[in-house]
């Protein structure tokens, strides 16, 4: 049934509700006419259809600036997450180069500048503080999700050991230094090896050193007839067949008596000494790194092989 609308009258029909809107727009009045003529129907329609288009336009819009502002602040709270510290600075400004424990390697920081004694196994490392890598060890940054600025040295791989049930592993004592004073030899023979076969083994000894002046230095403490052991006053870069080693060291050494006893080796480590020749590829050394030395009246002469031999 057909009905003429009035101008200025607003019917519930009038309000289009945009989309993701609690505002209702009003459509604006349209002159009287009769809405059942053809041409003015058709004119309604497009009418309508339009400011339904517009409306849709105005919440997509308002919805995408919605989002856009989500994203930027989350990309923000991101960057924030994510901005590393740095460690590096330049220009470089280096402390003295350090003089690290025995058997740690002297290396350039990552940032390229100063020396620094190498991070080992299970310590703390990153950009800067790097991990020893002639011991095949790298920083691990895995637990440190997701900023990777703080890790772990750790090995590359872990080489499992090995034990061969037709081989009893045999070995004979190390033998005495070669040299009562300065860098010497001493060797044993064993079979632990990959092949089970009895080879020679050679390493470095340093029982005491060959200053003329350093008994009169050494004090031994008042009521006391031996100090065992000593230590000079500076590191120092070791020396040894005419090859000078890479890093400065302050050897434990074995010191003397005031009766007829003698100080000899009691404990003592291995470490690996790197050594560079003139004219000659660098070389490694295994060398006996003294703990302790203990006086006793027993002095063998290290060159005499029947020392320890007595009359019956």
């Amino acid at each position: 049934m057909c009905r003429r609308e009035e101008p200025g009258r607003v019917d519930r029909g009038d309000f289009v509700n945009s989309l993701g809107s609690h505002t209702a727009q009003p459509v604006h009045s349209l002159p009287a006419f009769h809405l059942c003529h053809p041409k003015k129907m058709q004119w309604v329609l497009i009418s309508t259809l339009l400011t339904i288009l517009y409306a849709q336009q105005l919440s997509f819009r308002a919805s995408g600036q919605r989002q856009q502002q989500g994203n930027s602040g989350e990309s923000a709270a991101n960057s924030e997450l994510h901005q590393r510290q740095e460690l590096c600075h330049w220009p470089c400004r280096c402390p003295p180069v350090p003089s690290c424990s025995p058997g740690v390697s002297v290396v350039r920081d990552g940032c390229g500048c100063c020396r620094m004694c190498a991070k080992q196994a299970n310590t703390t490392c990153n950009e800067a503080e790097v991990c020893d890598h002639h011991r095949g060890l790298y920083c691990d940054y895995s637990a440190d999700k997701p900023r990777y600025e703080r890790g772990i040295c750790a090995s590359f791989r872990n080489v499992p050991l090995v034990l061969k049930k037709k081989c009893l592993i045999q070995t004979s004592p190390w033998t005495p230094c070669s040299r009562t004073c300065g860098i010497g030899i001493s060797d044993r023979v064993t079979n632990g090896n990959s092949k089970c076969e009895m080879r020679k083994e050679k390493r470095l000894c340093y029982i005491q050193p060959c200053q003329a002046n350093f008994t009169k230095i050494l004090k031994i403490p008042k009521g006391k007839t031996c100090r065992p052991t000593f230590q000079l006053a500076k590191a120092e870069k070791l020396v040894f067949s005419g090859c000078t080693s890479r890093q400065i060291y302050k050897p434990m050494f074995c010191g003397i008596c005031l009766d007829k006893r003698c100080c000899i080796p009691n404990k003592s480590v291995m470490i690996t000494v790197q050594f560079d020749c003139p004219e000659e590829v660098p070389v490694k050394w295994k060398m006996m790194w003294i703990t302790s030395c203990v006086c006793q009246k027993i002095c063998n002469d290290p060159g005499d092989l029947f020392s320890e031999l007595r009359l019956l």
